[in-house]
């Protein structure tokens, strides 16, 4: 099983590019190349201490409040009540106008975040594009993650190391967790280092068309494994 080193594109969140229609490609890109580990599908109690710390350390490095991270953790917990000073539950969203109910489950698509109590345009917009939902078990590609999801996976990270890291990375990937690690110069608990891998399995196939001042665009969530590829989801958007 060889690293998956050659997709290193961006991944687009459908959502954000549709606000942003000068963004085009047509290209497969790693689905987790540039998202986080802290993949709001991860379990279905909700994210685990290591997740909510990762997720914290992310927003932090993206100059968003830390507190999101219980919000989120809230919305995706399925006890009705809030499990964190800062998290929110149905209380607090069926006073809004309109008002709704909590999420009380996995996120099924990434743009579920606008609906998190503190989450406005700008918060979604940094942090859309370094997460997503794919099921458990699914390992974070330290061959294609940008250095923003690579800090964040530990205190002992800075951003500037992680850019001297990017750099030297091996032309052919890293050909495993360990090498990385030791890349790094940083130790990870069993539990985290499990969420790590070099190989990829879930693509995304962005397509854009524009015809005069319209622009449409399709979203393919592709598996790749021995049997081949098979798309998964289809996503569909425009904008005049």
């Amino acid at each position: 099983d060889h690293p998956d080193n050659n997709l290193e594109l961006f991944a687009n969140d459908d959502e954000k590019s549709e606000e942003n229609p000068d963004d085009s490609s047509n290209d497969p890109s790693d689905a987790l190349a540039s998202r986080d580990r802290n993949r709001f599908q991860s379990a279905k109690a909700g994210l685990d201490q290591g997740q909510l710390q990762t997720l914290q350390r992310l927003l932090t490095l993206l100059e968003l409040k830390p507190e999101l991270a219980q919000a989120i953790a809230d919305w995706i917990d399925p006890d009705p009540d809030p499990l964190f000073p800062d998290g929110a539950e149905d209380s607090d969203y069926t006073i809004l106008n309109p008002p709704y109910l909590a999420g009380n489950q996995p996120f099924i698509n990434i743009s579920e975040l606008r609906l998190v109590k503190g989450m406005d345009r700008e918060a979604y917009n940094k942090l859309a594009p370094l997460v997503c939902t794919l099921p458990p078990g699914t390992a974070l590609n330290v061959n294609t993650a940008p250095a923003a999801v690579l800090a964040a996976l530990s205190d002992n990270l800075e951003p500037a190391d992680v850019a001297l890291l990017l750099q030297d990375r091996p032309a052919n990937g890293y050909k495993n967790v360990d090498e990385f690690l030791n890349a790094a110069k940083i130790t990870l608990n069993a539990e985290l280092k499990t969420r790590l891998g070099v190989s990829s399995q879930y693509f995304l196939l962005r397509a854009d068309a524009r015809v005069g001042e319209g622009h449409s665009s399709l979203s393919s969530v592709i598996f790749r494994d021995d049997q081949g590829a098979r798309i998964l989801q289809r996503s569909f958007g425009s904008q005049d």
